[in-house]
């Protein structure tokens, strides 16, 4: 094997989490489609865990030794960042737009925990509860915010558990748990279900989260491993290494075998999809809810490696799975849940894919180097134009794959071809071979990938160096990086091929680097395999444009009147652009908002006032003037700011901060002409606002209703189950101020549209990613 046992081990336990776009196609058809690297950002201090903290409204919260650091998934800008010196972060559970994370400090004779609620969206602490810890492992993903009420705790001696309110932390109801010991926690449609271990037995039981009792509880045969999922009314039980499907009243669904290393499990309507092994196969299963019945069942065979589906997730529409192909290679397979057909991905980079949206994948891995502290390396993947070759070769044509048997031609050992399978292509010849000596030696070559261009495999190459004991080595091809120990191996990239070599057999009877370097000389004398590869396709007709800081490329019509004006990279930096190539920006930092004409920008203060009045700046992009505007008091403060369609009004939400809560207040109305603002008080503690109407009123938005007000604060009406309204990029309100777009209520993959006269229904859209840009047209 390649990766050592502890890292085969580590992959072993990792689950995943995704919420991508959801096309499908055939799995063996090529779709053109690729994923190809955006960005990476390095967080330092990173905890023993790789998983997410939380992710709410784009953005996306992950552990640290101290704390939780929050990017924004877009740019990978750090947007917050919540740590205490005098605490130590241990478990954590994610229940909506809320973080409860378990600290602990050192006590007399014991650590003393205290529990500590954050918000996901502002990094702000909400509320904390000393001598209390979490009550088992979390079991959850990003909960439900309209559900989600009460945190499950448990006292630090054990003996009880804790309903604590979310939103303020006080007891709701307590409870003992006689002999028995929870161990992990989670919320199903806002209902706490615990699994346990008792006298002889294990427990799994749901209780009500409004008073903590039983909803009703199972006694399960005591197993050498139990483990809980939860999945939108269905619950999956593993004991020992099968898993029973149960519903949300505890009765069995159906069950499998095959748990190698775990059955992860999704609903999507009334089918449930579940993985497992069978052998040496990797198999989806959709299981209907009701009757037991099995509509389909996809096997993915790999009769060199025993792959493994690592977690499922869905999006509504469809399933995604990460599967494992080998020690070091990753495949992302989407599958239709009624028909069990897809498409597959190659992952360009080594990691483990915690959290996604619109086709963007976020991979989290820790990375230690020798001399420097480690950190964890957030990458963001995209779906992009490949080439016409297989998505699981990203786009490569299989003839570009070189043949791993004839990589030693004049070495004095016998080549022994193992695979030719990359889950469901085959190429042309092996690219597995193990090559056998007459003194019992053998070395097991593998070419891992051929990239689309250097670039990619140079950045594969950089994600597969983890550990402070990996080095690397010159001579070796174009890059060359060297796992100790034994079995040793070599992982070595020739142009934009990757290929690894591991000593197995006899040991020390051969020379690893110098059969690794001979490789990659016949592979770089042999024809340039880059050349090969599908590239991506140029688009005629278009003028392309680099945009500076942020790696990205646009290309631009000359007749279209759609412009380009600005962007957010990566620093988390307002660029506008100066020059038509897009080389040339000016940067706006701050709580900013730019113009409609792309020549004024306004700009909220960095922090709320303690005395006097709080000021806002309106700023003139070309000469860099600038005017401050005095609106509210302290200690109030504004944010959020959002010009009027016609430019001429700027709209803010005055907001208040007392310790650790902060509410809303109102809104205030600057008119640019006259540099004045006008402040309307509102009892709304967690509303915000935005323009409706092309600039003719003011919209109050909550999780359950919408108030519309004339921008002098007089009401005008009411719209309840609309959703919240799309705030991002140029506003939730149409060019003819028409209509108006939410988030759909429930249903967070999908906008709605609708009229704003009267709050009809006009049309949903899927569209599962976490920003919207703006409107054309309506």
């Amino acid at each position: 094997m390649l990766i050592r046992a502890s890292r085969l081990a580590l992959l072993a336990a990792l689950s995943v989490l995704l919420l991508p776009t959801g096309s499908t196609s055939p799995a063996s058809a090529p779709t053109g489609n690729r994923l190809a690297e955006v960005w990476h950002v390095d967080i330092p201090l990173p905890s023993d865990s790789d998983s997410v903290g939380a992710r709410w409204r784009g953005r996306l919260a992950l552990s640290t030794r101290l704390g939780f650091t929050a990017v924004d998934m877009l740019s990978g800008a750090q947007v917050w960042r919540y740590a205490r010196d005098d605490l130590v972060v241990g478990n954590w559970m994610s229940l909506g737009d809320v973080l409860v994370a378990e600290y602990s400090r050192p006590g007399a004779t014991e650590d003393i925990t205290s529990l500590i609620a954050i918000g996901v969206y502002t990094g702000r602490e909400l509320w904390r509860r000393d001598g209390l810890r979490m009550a088992g492992a979390w079991k959850g993903d990003r909960g439900d915010v309209k559900r989600d009420r009460v945190a499950v705790a448990a006292t630090e001696s054990g003996k009880e558990l804790v309903g604590l309110d979310l939103r303020d932390g006080h007891t709701v109801w307590r409870r003992g748990v006689r002999d028995c010991q929870t161990d992990s926690v989670g919320m199903e449609n806002g209902q706490p279900v615990l699994s346990g271990s008792c006298p002889g037995r294990d427990r799994l039981s749901m209780l009500d989260g409004a008073t903590g009792r039983d909803v009703w509880s199972l006694l399960v045969t005591r197993a050498s491993n139990v483990d809980v999922s939860l999945a939108d009314d269905l619950i999956g039980l593993v004991v020992d290494h099968a898993v029973v499907l149960l519903d949300t009243a505890g009765h069995k669904i159906a069950a499998r075998s095959g748990c190698w290393p775990a059955c992860p499990v999704v609903r999507v309507g009334d089918r449930a999809v579940v993985a497992y092994q069978a052998g040496p196969d990797a198999v989806l299963e959709a299981v209907d809810v009701r009757t037991a019945r099995s509509y389909w069942r996809l096997a993915r065979h790999s009769p060199s490696f025993p792959s493994w589906y690592q977690g499922l997730l869905t999006d509504g529409r469809s399933v995604y799975g990460m599967l494992m192909r080998d020690e070091i290679t990753y495949l992302l397979h989407e599958v239709d849940p009624k028909t069990g057909r897809g498409e597959t991905l190659a992952v360009p980079v080594w990691g483990r894919t915690i959290a996604g949206a619109g086709g963007d994948f976020y991979l989290a891995q820790t990375r230690s180097r020798p001399g420097q502290a480690p950190v964890r390396r957030l990458t963001l993947l995209r779906r992009s134009p490949g080439g016409d070759g297989p998505p699981e070769l990203s786009g490569v044509s299989p003839a570009a794959w070189p043949d791993a048997c004839a990589l030693l031609p004049e070495a004095h050992l016998t080549a022994i071809p193992r695979n030719r399978h990359i889950g469901d292509v085959t190429v042309p010849s092996p690219h597995a071979c193990d090559y056998a000596g007459h003194q019992g030696e053998i070395v097991r070559t593998r070419v891992a990938r051929v990239a689309p261009d250097q670039r990619q495999a140079q950045a594969y190459m950089t994600s597969v160096q983890v550990d402070d004991s990996d080095y690397q080595v010159r001579g070796v091809g174009d890059q060359a990086i060297v796992f100790p120990g034994y079995p040793k191996a070599v992982v070595v990239r020739a142009g934009n091929v990757v290929f690894s070599m591991e000593q197995a057999g006899a040991p020390g009877a051969v020379d690893l680097l110098a059969l690794a370097r001979r490789a990659a000389d016949h592979l770089r004398s042999h024809g340039d395999r880059e050349n090969a590869a599908q590239q991506v396709p140029s688009s005629p007709g278009l003028r392309p444009a680099w945009l500076s800081k942020s790696g990205i490329v646009v290309y631009e019509d000359q007749d279209d009147p759609v412009r380009l004006i600005g962007y957010v990279p990566q620093d988390g930096l307002i660029r506008m652009r100066t020059a038509p190539d897009g080389t040339s920006t000016k940067e706006i930092s701050g709580d900013s908002a730019i113009s409609p004409d792309g020549r004024s920008a306004v700009t909220a203060s960095a922090s709320f006032p303690s005395s006097g009045r709080d000021t806002t700046r309106i700023t003139d992009l070309a000469s860099g003037a600038g005017s401050l505007v005095s609106t509210v008091r302290a200690p109030r403060g504004l944010s959020w700011p959002s010009w009027s369609p016609d430019g001429r009004k700027i709209l803010m939400t005055i907001r208040e901060s007392h310790g650790s809560q902060e509410r809303s207040l109102g809104f205030t109305v600057i008119d640019v002409a006259s540099l004045k603002a006008h402040s309307v008080t509102i009892d709304d503690p967690d509303a915000h606002y935005t323009w409706l109407g092309k600039g003719t009123m003011v919209a109050s938005s909550t999780d359950k209703r919408i108030d519309l007000y004339s921008p002098d604060g007089r009401p005008i009406r009411r719209l309840l189950g609309k959703g919240t309204p799309n705030v991002d990029g140029m506003g939730a309100d149409s060019p003819s101020g028409r209509r108006f777009s939410t988030w759909c209520p429930g249903n967070e993959a999908e906008i709605c549209i609708w009229n704003v006269s009267d709050g009809a229904s006009v049309a949903r859209i899927p569209y599962d990613a976490p920003h919207v840009v703006g409107w054309w047209g309506l």
